[in-house]
């Protein structure tokens, strides 16, 4: 072999080497290319969710404020983020419509899918009439580059405040101590105190009344005519004596078949299932989609004379006012334990998730829920059950999307 020749196999080695490196620096360059425009890509697809999903929220805010024609111009509302301009950057990044429940009819000349950009003149559907309770909400967002759009729809009712009402004056998934001058009283049917624990009496002033069974029944009212519905015997005036339209039933001597204690299916339930079951939702889902107005248990004050309103109290509560009236209920949650004033006047539902205590005079007309138990009625306290006041949480209509119908994809 010449010299000549061995260097000729060394060129061709260092070719063969160079065109090796060269492909593996075009490969490695492909790959994270593909990876930039992958991750690229999922980023745009998440911002097109995430946008569609502020669109229903938006659309689920601005029906709940005032419906879905807040101008009483007969034409349904639609919901954007910005200018309803056809033109991108300057249009909304969302858009949303309200559209029949049952025949909704979104864009079907497109499948069903949103718009290529955001252009509200292409949200088209079956609209509902301005004055509907029960709408499907169609909400799409874009990418920031139009490069990615989604379409996000769920169904929207106005829901019942309470799903399964009380039918008795007190109920306690735990034990009811009655060491005070607590009545228990129910002119409507025969039950006073349904308890998961037990119902013990310390204190011979305390009593459950129901009606004297020589006094005809009152028929249940109808919901739209609870106005007329008689008012609650003796109500407004004094506690319920023994005689006249009432009968004791229980106190520290008799125990009258008014009171169900140790009931193992209610003392069994979780927390989340035994508010489940007046409510119909989980404690989230009702706060994010039916409350109407929450406040700090430190802050209480603020919702005295609230009228017709759905509200939650955060945290322990001592409550000294008047809330609610008996044509106009609340709900009332408080979110922790109760203690109820001399001042305390409230109709409607009323939810402890703690223990509560406290009396002095203190009044409930409608029904007394306590997931904790009763621990300490140190005074008098009166509740009487009202049906007009149960019946009438029910008219305090809220919006909110009905689980189980979201969706993101056509019909």
């Amino acid at each position: 072999m010449f010299f000549g020749q061995q260097g000729m196999a060394t060129v061709m080695a260092a070719l063969v080497l160079l065109v090796a490196a060269t492909l593996i620096v075009l490969f490695t360059a492909r790959s994270a290319f593909m990876e930039q425009r992958i991750s690229g890509n999922e980023v745009r697809a998440k911002q097109a969710m995430a946008a569609a999903q502020a669109g229903f929220d938006h659309a689920l805010a601005h029906i709940q404020k005032n419906g879905i024609d807040h101008d009483n111009d007969g034409i349904v509302d639609r919901i954007s983020e910005g200018p309803n301009t056809a033109n991108w950057p300057f249009a909304s990044r969302y858009l949303a419509v309200f559209c029949d429940h049952q025949k909704p009819e979104f864009n079907t000349a497109i499948g069903g899918q949103c718009p290529r950009v955001p252009n509200m003149a292409q949200m088209v559907c079956n609209p509902p009439l301005p004055n509907a309770t029960h709408v499907r909400v169609f909400s799409c967002g874009w990418s920031d580059d139009n490069s990615a759009r989604h379409l996000v729809t769920q169904l929207v009712l106005n829901a019942p405040t309470v799903s399964n009402p009380p039918s008795n004056p007190l109920i306690s998934r735990g034990s009811v101590n009655i060491n005070g001058a607590m009545n228990v009283i129910n002119y409507y049917n025969n039950l006073t105190i349904w308890s998961g624990g037990g119902i013990t009496y310390q204190s011979a002033a305390g009593k459950t009344f129901i009606r004297n069974p020589n006094w005809p029944v009152p028929p249940m009212p109808d919901a739209a005519d609870l106005a007329s519905y008689p008012a609650v015997p003796e109500s407004e005036r004094q506690v319920p004596q023994c005689d006249g339209a009432y009968v004791c039933a229980s106190d520290h001597k008799i125990r009258g078949p008014d009171l169900i204690d140790y009931d193992i299916n209610l003392a069994a339930l979780s927390d989340d299932a035994f508010f489940q079951n007046f409510f119909g939702l989980s404690k989230k889902a009702y706060r994010d989609s039916i409350v109407s107005f929450a406040v700090a248990g430190a802050e209480v004050a603020r919702i005295y004379g609230m009228t017709n309103e759905v509200i939650w109290v955060n945290g322990d509560a001592a409550i000294h006012g008047a809330i609610g009236t008996r044509l106009e209920p609340v709900v009332l949650i408080v979110d922790g334990n109760a203690y109820f004033g001399g001042q305390t006047r409230i109709h409607g539902i009323v939810f402890v998730a703690g223990h509560i205590s406290g009396g002095a005079g203190s009044k409930i007309f409608g029904a007394l829920v306590v997931q904790g138990g009763v621990d300490n009625i140190n005074g008098t306290m009166n509740i009487y059950y009202d049906p007009v006041a149960v019946m009438g949480v029910n008219n305090i209509l809220r919006p909110a999307s009905i689980p189980g119908s979201w969706r993101d994809w056509p019909q």
